[in-house]
Parts: structure tokens; C-alpha cells; sequence
């Protein structure tokens, strides 16, 4: 990977939430998605990415019909990123202390009817039960996608054509 982390400062920490920024925009798929979900303008989005493909010397991200995908210097980047996002997540930041429970995020990409009646219910219930654990839903109408970066499972409507992941009928 070509890309430095310079240690010394702010530099180290923008390149770090910069990582994380590109991570959010493959998982969501836009820079409006990502900007929405961390509280930013979908141009500080686009402003932060070109900054880091700047350092990086290279496109990371690439245009692939509504969605914004990650080239293959991108897709290592975001391995970077979640990896980063892991080790901050294995943090004890919470003074409440989970202590052994399960505890991380889960990501599901589902269709926003869907979503927002089945997963919402699960996602209160999952909360109640395990605390530590976090779900993070993401709304989407499109078909099945091979390469999901960051995503843990998907519900799509219709038969999925996507050959590496395993699938299996929810309901008619």
C-alpha cells in the first residue's frame, strides 16, 4: 500500500477519521449516505475523500452506476479502515462496562419497508438482550451487490444472483 500515516499530530488523526470517512461512504454507498449518517455535508464528504486520495496518489473510489464503489487500492484502504474501526471498537470507552457480554456492531443493508418494520422491532429487542451489541441498519432499495464492505447481512427483494455469499428465503 503506498499510503504513509505520518505520525505527528493532527496529520495522524485526520488520515485516521479519513479512513473511517471512506469506510462509511462504501458502506452507504454515497457521500450524501455517509455525510447523513456521521452528522456531515455530503460536500465535507467529497472534500475529506479527495484530501485522502490526494496522500494516496490514486482514485480509491470509483462511480459504478448510483453507488460509489472502491477501486482495488480503495478496497485496501478500507481494510485499513476496519481494521481501525475494530481496535477502536475493542476500546473500553463506555464507563458502564459490558464486561464479557457480546458486544460490536452488526450492519444490515435491508429495503426501507422492511427495515423499518421488521429490523426496528429486532434492533429494540437485540438492545434490551445485549447491550454491547449495536445494529446499524441502512436503507436501501437496489439489488444484491458481490462486494459489500462493512456489511454483515442483506435482505433484498427478489431472488439474489450473488454467487460468494450464502442466501436463503425470509418470506413471500
Amino acid at each position: 500500500m503506498s499510503f504513509a500515516i505520518h505520525m505527528g499530530g493532527v496529520r495522524v488523526a485526520q488520515d485516521v477519521d479519513n479512513l473511517l470517512l471512506l469506510l462509511s461512504v462504501v458502506r452507504h454507498g454515497s457521500y450524501l449516505g455517509a455525510g447523513a449518517a456521521l452528522g456531515i455535508s455530503h460536500t465535507t464528504v467529497s472534500r475529506r475523500i479527495a484530501a485522502l486520495e490526494k496522500s494516496a496518489g490514486a482514485r480509491l473510489l470509483v462511480r459504478s452506476g448510483e453507488v460509489w464503489e472502491p477501486t482495488e487500492l480503495g478496497r485496501e484502504f478500507v481494510s485499513a479502515g476496519e481494521d481501525i474501526e475494530l481496535a477502536l471498537g475493542s476500546l473500553a470507552l463506555d464507563s458502564g462496562g459490558v464486561g464479557g457480554s457480546v458486544r460490536g456492531v452488526v450492519r444490515v443493508l435491508v429495503p426501507e419497508g422492511f427495515g423499518g418494520v421488521v429490523v426496528g422491532a429486532a434492533i429494540r429487542r437485540l438492545s434490551e438482550t445485549h447491550p454491547g451489541v449495536r445494529l446499524e441498519m441502512i436503507n436501501a432499495a437496489r439489488r444484491a451487490r458481490t462486494n459489500l464492505v462493512g456489511i454483515d447481512f442483506e435482505v433484498v427483494v427478489g431472488r439474489p444472483e450473488v454467487s460468494r455469499n450464502e442466501a436463503f428465503h425470509l418470506a413471500d
